[in-house]
């Protein structure tokens, strides 16, 4: 775990279809357990799509950050 004066490690990583971003956020992920013996449920990966956040291991970002999701643009449900 990360003492009480340490910055998380947040990390963005995008690029086109295809050139590892997905290898390189598995890598990441490993490496942080490894070096710091945290388990992986304290790491939080999102991605934007089911299918993005399947390939990663993670969540879609609208789960992830607990956001609400409207059929319709501008109306609230009740």
């Amino acid at each position: 775990m990360s003492q009480p004066n340490e910055e998380p490690l947040r990390l963005f990583v995008s690029g086109e279809a295809g050139t590892g971003k997905s290898k390189v956020l598995k890598v990441a992920r490993q490496a942080l357990m490894i070096s710091s013996g945290i388990s992986e449920d304290v790491c939080a990966v999102g991605a934007p799509t089911g299918t993005a956040s399947f390939a990663v291991g993670g969540a879609t970002l609208h789960s992830l950050l607990c956001l609400p999701i409207y059929d319709t643009p501008g109306v609230v449900p009740k």
